[in-house]
C-alpha cells in the first residue's frame, strides 16, 4: 500500500505561502517603500513560487502516471489521464483570465492571452505526458524528458532589453512578461546574458544605480 509523501505536501504548502507573500507584497507595499532592500529581497523570494509550483506539478505528473501504469498496465491510458488534467488546467487559465477581464473593465482584448502560471503548467503537463507516453520504460523516460527539457531551455531566446518591432513591444509591455522583469532588463543597453545579469543586480531596488535610473 502506497504511503503519503509528506514532504510533497510540505513543499506545496510552502509554495502557497510564498505565492501569498508575493501577491500581498505587490498589492500592499507603499510606493515609497518599493526602493528598499527589504522589498527587493522579498520580491526575489516571491519569484520562487511559480517555479516551485511548476516543479511540483511535474513531480505529481510522474507519480500519477506511474501509479496509473501500475494499476492498468497500459501506458497510453495512463498518459491520457495526465493529458486530460493538463487540458483542464489550461482551460481554467483562460476561464480565470476571462473572469479578470470582466471584473476589471477597460483592459484590451489582447489581455485575454496574457501568460500566467496556469497557461504554462497546462501545456507543460500535456507535453510531458506525450513524451512520457513515447518512452518504453523508466530509463528511456528520463532520457527523453531530460532531452526535451534541455532543448527547450537552450532554444528559448533571451528577451532583448530594447525590443524593436511593434509586436515585440506589445509582448514586452506586460502582456507576456512581468513588468518587474522588463523594467530591470531595460535598465541599460546590452544583450549578452552575463552583462545583463550584472546590470540587473546593479539595478536592484535600493542600489545607487537604480536610484539614478529612477531619477
Amino acid at each position: 500500500m502506497a504511503t503519503r509523501r509528506n514532504y510533497i505536501d510540505w513543499a506545496r504548502g510552502l509554495a502557497v505561502l510564498i505565492m501569498v507573500e508575493a501577491h500581498v507584497l505587490d498589492s500592499w507595499t507603499l510606493r515609497s517603500a518599493r526602493d528598499s532592500f527589504a522589498f527587493g529581497y522579498l520580491n526575489l523570494l516571491g519569484g520562487f513560487a511559480a517555479p516551485l509550483f511548476l516543479w511540483l506539478a511535474g513531480l505529481g505528473l510522474v507519480l500519477s502516471a506511474e501509479r496509473a501504469l501500475l494499476r492498468t498496465g497500459d501506458r497510453a491510458q495512463a498518459a491520457s489521464g495526465v493529458l486530460r488534467r493538463g487540458f483542464e488546467i489550461l482551460l481554467l487559465a483562460f476561464v480565470f483570465r476571462l473572469q479578470a477581464f470582466i471584473v476589471s473593465p477597460g483592459n484590451p482584448p489582447v489581455s485575454l492571452l496574457r501568460v500566467d502560471i496556469l497557461n504554462i503548467m497546462g501545456p507543460a503537463l500535456m507535453g510531458a505526458a506525450i513524451v512520457w507516453r513515447l518512452a518504453r520504460g523508466t530509463r528511456s523516460a528520463v532520457v527523453l524528458c531530460g532531452s526535451v527539457a534541455t532543448a527547450f531551455a537552450m532554444l528559448t531566446p533571451i528577451p532583448a532589453p530594447r525590443p524593436c518591432s511593434v509586436y515585440s513591444r506589445r509582448l514586452f509591455s506586460g502582456t507576456c512578461l512581468p513588468t518587474e522583469i522588463i523594467r530591470r532588463l531595460r535598465c541599460s543597453p546590452g544583450r549578452d546574458l552575463y552583462s545583463q545579469a550584472r546590470r540587473t543586480v546593479r539595478c536592484w531596488p535600493g542600489s545607487a544605480r537604480h536610484k539614478r535610473v529612477a531619477g
